[in-house]
């Protein structure tokens, strides 16, 4: 069997609680946990100096995509209702990486979504390009669930694939 690493290109975000004809994107930016630490000195010891792991960081998620109706938007809402109306709901989401099959390779699962900036491209009559929305969320935490799965054909007269979690 060969392994290959995977594509990023083929991806499914999906929002607890909104509509999934409504979450599509070209991009997805900000999967990334860093540890914050503090230097320590100790006194009498001038060598070195201790690090010690404080807690996790996550950084902000960034979702990219061609700006759709604003109030056909169920996921602008949500952030509208953040904005204007300071209604704060938090929400989880998953973003999935996809094989060719459209099966999950892997899941970052993120906890405690909201709304922080949602930005539309520059217009420019000069140029020929789908006008962008941009929208910057902040997150508690996320963990990255990795799904081992083969495909395999039973023996029956069907031929039809079964899918094996392992």
């Amino acid at each position: 069997m060969s392994y290959y690493p995977y594509v990023g290109f083929h991806f499914r975000v999906h929002f607890e609680g909104i509509a999934s004809d409504d979450t599509s994107f070209q991009s997805v930016k900000g999967l990334e946990v860093q540890m914050e630490t503090e230097t320590i000195k100790e006194g009498g010891f001038l060598e070195a100096e201790h690090t010690v792991p404080l807690r996790s960081k996550f950084s902000t998620l960034t979702l990219e995509r061609g700006m759709f109706k604003p109030h056909q938007s169920t996921l602008l809402k949500w952030c509208q209702d953040a904005f204007y109306g300071f209604e704060f709901k938090p929400i989880n989401l998953q973003v999935t990486l996809m094989n060719d099959e459209h099966m999950p390779l892997v899941t970052w699962k993120i906890r405690h979504v909201l709304p922080k900036s949602w930005k539309v491209k520059d217009l420019n009559s000069t140029q020929n390009e789908i006008l962008i929305e941009t929208l910057e969320l902040t997150y508690n935490a996320f963990r990255v669930d990795s799904t081992n799965f083969e495909l395999e054909f039973k023996d029956n007269k069907n031929k039809q694939a079964e899918l094996i979690v392992k």
